[in-house]
C-alpha cells in the first residue's frame, strides 16, 4: 500500500510494499527514489487526452487499475497490478492509496522473498516508517476536534468505567484487563488490513476481521466501541476517515486505561 498526499507526493508505504521492492524502510525508500514509478521498466509516459500525466492522474482519470513491470533493489522484475482510491485525512487533506496487488516476480530462484498478501502477517507496532504512523499522525490530529454525536451521552473510558464494568460482568478486574489487553492487541494486528478492505469496499474482508474484534466488545459490553464497530461498517466513502479515527481512538482510550492502571 501507498499513500499519496492530493498532489501525489508520496508520503509512506506499508511494510508489504518496502518488502516488495527490496528496502528495510521507507526512508531508505526516499533516500533513493521520490516516487514507485522511477523503478518502472517501461519509461514511457502516460497520456490522457494527448495531456501527459502521472500515473497516478493516468489511474484515476482513466478509472481503470494498471498492470506495470518494475524493477526491485535487488534487480528482480516484478509484475504489479496497481488500484487507487480516494483517502480522506480529513476537510482539509485530502489524498489518495493506492493498492499493489498479485506481483510475480520474473527471475527464477527468489519466489520466497515474496509472501502471498492472504499469509502477510501485519505488524502491530507503529514504527516511525511504518505506513500507520505517517497516515495516522494526519488523521489522529483531528480526534480531538472531532464531535463524537453517538458517544456524548456514553460512559467515560476510565478507571472507574473499567472497574464497574468488571464488576457488571462479574469478572475479577485483573482478569478482565487481561481480556481487554487480547482484544486490543487484535484490533491493533488487523487495523491495517480492516483499513484497506473498508477502502476498496470490500465488505467480506471487513466483516472478517471486525467479527472477532465485534464479538468480543458485546461480550465485554464496552459500548463506545460497538458503536463506533457499527459506523464503521456503514460508512459512506466519504465517512471512512471520521470514522475509523472515531474506532481507533477508543481502541486507544481502553489500550491508555489499562495501561495506566497497571502503573498504579
Amino acid at each position: 500500500m501507498l499513500i499519496y498526499d492530493a498532489n501525489f507526493k508520496l508520503l509512506g508505504m506499508s511494510e508489504r510494499a518496502l518488502n516488495l521492492l527490496g528496502y528495510p524502510s521507507f526512508n531508505a525508500f526516499y533516500s533513493n527514489h521520490s516516487d514507485i514509478s522511477e523503478l518502472f521498466v517501461d519509461k514511457d509516459d502516460f497520456y490522457i487526452y494527448g495531456k501527459r500525466v502521472s500515473f497516478q492522474e493516468y489511474m484515476l482519470k482513466s478509472k481503470k487499475p494498471l498492470l506495470a513491470l518494475l524493477k526491485n533493489s535487488k534487480n528482480l522484475e516484478i509484475e504489479i497490478k496497481f488500484e487507487i482510491n480516494n483517502l480522506f485525512f480529513s476537510d482539509e487533506n485530502n489524498g489518495y492509496v493506492i493498492f499493489l496487488n498479485s506481483p510475480s516476480v520474473k527471475s527464477q530462484n527468489v519466489q520466497d522473498d515474496f509472501i502471498p498478501k492472504s499469509s502477510v502477517k501485519r505488524s502491530n507496532l507503529l514504527s516511525v516508517d511504518n505506513i500507520f504512523k505517517k497516515t495516522y499522525d494526519l488523521e489522529l490530529q483531528n480526534i480531538k476536534n472531532i464531535k463524537l454525536n453517538d458517544l456524548e451521552e456514553n460512559t467515560l473510558i476510565n478507571d472507574e468505567w473499567l472497574k464497574n464494568t468488571s464488576d457488571n460482568l462479574s469478572l475479577n478486574l485483573g482478569k478482565f484487563i487481561n481480556n481487554l489487553k487480547n482484544l486490543i492487541n487484535k484490533a491493533y494486528e488487523k487495523e491495517e488490513i480492516l483499513y484497506e478492505a473498508i477502502v476498496l469496499g470490500d465488505l467480506n474482508e471487513s466483516v472478517k476481521n471486525l467479527s472477532e474484534i465485534k464479538k468480543l466488545a458485546y461480550s465485554y459490553n464496552i459500548k463506545p466501541l460497538t458503536k463506533a464497530i457499527y459506523r464503521l461498517e456503514n460508512s459512506q466513502i466519504d465517512e471512512i476517515s471520521k470514522n475509523f479515527r472515531q474506532y481507533k481512538d477508543v481502541i486507544e482510550k481502553i489500550d491508555k486505561t489499562i495501561t495506566k492502571r497497571n502503573h498504579i
